[in-house]
């Protein structure tokens, strides 16, 4: 069996429910599954496009988000890291890449429902691996996986409100205008998603770079 892996959710397969044997595999459920478009994914839909009741599918997905969860991870086992480069920017192109995946699912609902979870894919790999090259110890390397894939995470829940209006959010504030709040509102005005993704993902690439020379860093 292939050794699979994930950031912060148990990798083991989910356990299968008792009765009757079902005619077909988890694998063709989320192949079959992966050509929904996120919005039209039911169970109902997935089992009639299959051809099978909706206990096939329960056999081994006991929720839709469950089944979202499964396709995410499923999918990111193709996910490829970037060209090589330094860590700090090899970094940040492997968030927009994590953010990418993430952005495929339709409702914060199904975002929330996958968390951070990546199955152990090349990657991964790869992340740790240039971690690890960089200096950094192996947990340290974990902890940066980790956090930027909850960046990228938090970046496609960003990619959802597309009619988030920070200019009515600036004038709905009830605080004072030299409030910091009613600047940081004000500044959003005309923020760019990707530019505000990337000045984010640099505040992070920066404390890693500083917890790496700190001569106490462990």
């Amino acid at each position: 069996m292939a050794r699979q892996e994930s950031l912060n959710v148990s990798s083991s397969p989910a356990r299968r429910r008792g009765g009757r044997k079902p005619t077909i595999s988890r694998e063709q459920i989320l192949r079959a599954a992966e050509k929904f478009a996120p919005e039209e994914l039911s169970i109902p839909a997935l089992a009639g496009s299959l051809g099978v009741t909706h206990a096939g599918i329960y056999h081994y997905f006991s929720s839709r988000a469950e089944l979202v969860a499964a396709i995410a991870a499923h999918a990111s086992r193709q996910l490829e890291p970037p060209p090589p480069g330094p860590w700090e920017d090899w970094l940040v192109e492997v968030a927009f890449v994590l953010r990418g995946h993430f952005s495929q699912f339709a409702s914060t609902a199904d975002l929330a429902a996958i968390g951070t979870s990546v199955t152990f894919a090349p990657l991964v790999e790869a992340l740790l691996r240039v971690m690890r090259d960089a200096g950094f110890t192996i947990r340290q390397a974990g902890d940066a996986s980790e956090l930027i894939a909850s960046c990228a995470l938090g970046g496609a829940v960003v990619l959802q409100r597309p009619n988030f209006d920070a200019a009515a959010l600036v004038e709905d504030l009830q605080v004072a205008e030299d409030s910091p709040v009613h600047e940081l509102a004000a500044s959003a005005v005309d923020d760019d998603a990707d530019a505000a993704f990337r000045r984010r993902l640099a505040v992070v690439v920066a404390g890693l770079k500083a917890s790496l020379e700190a001569p106490t860093a462990s």
